[in-house]
């Protein structure tokens, strides 16, 4: 009866009763006497009743606590119970019964309610990693770590709320109304970023189980579509364009936008945007500097290797060497015959011309365009092929006149009595060829502009509205609003045209930042749907060259395997479906680089 009555003393205590501890502490001194060698009377007279009724203490006071009380507050008090118990055993108990102890308060205060407080409605995980509470965080994870196996019940809430999170901004961008600028949408993904960073650092003691599952978060939303690589491509060309930044605040916000990049599965599609983007920086000279620009590709490179680079240190490669072709083009110069590298020029003062001669290789260029150039433009494109053609024999150069600028000298007159104002217009090459027709006469109908240029019906267009805009309204639409009749607009050159500037730059109507992103890469469940063209096309051939190296090493190799080498050797830039892959195992086959075994179908031969 006085083992009894000292059990629920020791219970009264926990409900803030006081108790006798030198008295507590001389009976269980004197149970352990009784056993001479052993603790075998301390354990079956005291220890045994004291953690059954340890137990169904703390049972029911969590119980009770997650019915009233918030996460944080359940959190509070369980690492309160969890401290008196640990002074309980340094003032009473022997070192034998810790074990026991901390192994029931964990269980029922901890391990038994860790779902419950995870999912916690109102105050749980989601609402911490939202408001921010860091210490309510950080005591969580220490109590949990006492229980290891209750970790991945954080962890997975972690790997949830970032997937979450990242889709709802990426459905954002399927709404017109909802949709965000590149700066935005990414803005919006490195600050989720650097709040779960700061959760691992402060409150997950960096923790590689956090690591992975905030890895695993970021992933599981960036790879659905093309719509990420996209976005952190325009927002990286914001970033290069923009001339307030600073080398130090350029060099920090790279860094954490690689840290995104680096969660892209595929990568090759982020290199076709950002080339894109890139090659307008370079040839329209508005990078930041070409520093800033290296630094990019050094991280890029150092992210993935020479390989994935190669293509737009190309691009460096070719604007240095196109600076060095035109200096010596210009100290070449005409002859005093008034002919140059063999063409007959007209009368005229030959006009000034920059190249940049581009490898296709490493440009995202299409086929050349076509288009009319007028005489004055044919003559100079003539004249630099005599002289390029000179010096590099054997190569072909293919004029990218959609890509290009033109100064235009025009002059304005509304009548006799208007002083004739003169401006020089920084235009499109396909706007200077529609301007100078406006010599011949200053009326043109639509279609006899298509037949005259020559250029795509939807260039056409866009280059037109853009001289037609309110404010620089070089010409004159028959119709108003911006789409375009094609049977029956007219364009008239406005002689009235007035601009303070001398030199006006007159821009192309712009297009939405998406215009680069695949049509249907933000409604598209099937990610190979969203692909551009171009890297689906550079896809087959990586993958071929992966098999036949693979298969030249090995000679034979079962189909899983080839499959999974194949998948691994890609990985740097992409991940293969398996459906590609065995696509292109069928194409090598057909052209006689594979075959089948004769006793394995699913076996591959290399063909020498």
């Amino acid at each position: 009866m006085t083992m009894v009555r000292d059990i629920l003393m020791y219970m009264d205590q926990r409900q803030g009763e006081l108790i006798d501890r030198d008295l507590i502490k001389s009976i269980l001194r004197m149970l352990i006497d009784l056993g001479v060698h052993s603790n075998a009377v301390y354990e079956k007279e005291f220890e045994k009743l004291f953690l059954d009724t340890t137990l169904d203490f703390y049972r029911a006071e969590a119980q009770t606590m997650l019915d009233i009380a918030t996460c944080s507050e359940y959190l509070e008090k369980a690492e309160q119970r969890l401290n008196e118990e640990g002074a309980r055993v340094l003032h009473y108990l022997i070192p034998s019964t810790e074990h026991k102890l901390k192994t029931i308060v964990e269980t029922q205060l901890i391990k038994n309610q860790a779902k419950a407080l995870v999912e916690m409605e109102h105050s749980g995980c989601v609402a911490l990693f939202r408001d921010g509470k860091t210490q309510a965080l950080r005591r969580m994870y220490s109590l949990f770590r006492r229980v290891p196996s209750t970790l991945a019940e954080i962890s997975d809430c972690v790997l949830q709320y970032i997937k979450t999170t990242g889709e709802e901004v990426v459905k954002t961008q399927s709404n017109p109304e909802t949709a965000l600028d590149a700066s935005q949408f990414v803005e919006k993904l490195l600050r989720l970023r650097e709040k779960f960073v700061g959760f691992l650092l402060v409150c997950f003691f960096d923790d590689p189980q956090f690591h992975k599952s905030i890895k695993q978060g970021f992933e599981a939303f960036m790879n659905t579509n093309t719509v990420c690589a996209g976005y952190l491509a325009h927002y990286l060309d914001e970033l290069l364009r923009s001339k307030s930044r600073f080398e130090e605040e350029m060099d920090g916000r790279v860094t954490q936008v690689i840290a995104l990049f680096r969660y892209l599965q595929d990568k090759d599609v982020f290199e076709e945007f950002y080339k894109v983007l890139l090659a307008k920086r370079l040839l329209n000279s508005r990078g930041t500097s070409d520093e800033a620009e290296k630094l990019v590709i050094s991280k890029l490179k150092a992210e993935c290797g020479y390989q994935f680079t190669s293509k737009l240190e190309g691009m460096f490669k070719d604007m240095s060497i196109s600076k060095d072709l035109m200096e010596l083009y210009r100290n070449v110069g005409y002859d005093t015959r008034g002919n140059s590298f063999g063409i007959e020029m007209s009368s005229v003062t030959p006009m000034p011309l920059s190249v940049h001669v581009l490898t296709s290789g490493f440009w995202p260029t299409e086929m050349a365009p076509m288009c009319a150039l007028p005489s004055e433009l044919v003559q100079l494109t003539q004249t630099f092929e005599s002289f390029y053609y000179a010096r590099h024999n054997g190569r072909k150069l293919a004029w990218m006149v959609n890509m290009g600028t033109v100064d235009v000298r025009a002059s304005f007159s509304a009548g006799v009595e208007d002083t004739k104002r003169r401006h020089e217009l920084n235009v499109s090459t396909y706007q200077a060829v529609i301007l100078m027709l406006f010599n011949q006469r200053l009326e043109w109908r639509f279609k006899d502009l298509v037949e005259r240029t020559r250029i795509d019906v939807k260039d056409l267009k866009r280059h037109l509205i853009s001289l037609c805009t309110p404010k620089y309204k070089i010409l004159i639409k028959s119709s108003k609003g911006k789409r375009i009749d094609e049977e029956t607009d007219v364009f008239t050159l406005n002689n009235g045209y007035k601009s303070k500037l001398h030199r006006v730059r007159i821009p192309l109507v712009s297009q939405k930042e998406t215009s680069l992103l695949p049509a249907v890469a933000l409604s598209s469940s099937n990610p190979a749907d969203a692909l551009p063209p171009t890297v689906a096309e550079d896809r087959k051939h990586l993958v071929e060259a992966a098999i036949v190296r693979i298969m030249k090493t090995r000679k034979q190799v079962q189909h899983n395997q080839l499959i999974a080498e194949v998948t691994r050797q890609m990985s740097g830039r992409f991940t293969p479906s398996p459906q590609l892959i065995k696509l292109r195992i069928e194409s090598l086959i057909e052209r006689e680089y594979l075959q089948r075994s004769t006793t394995d179908r699913r076996m591959y031969n290399y063909l020498a």
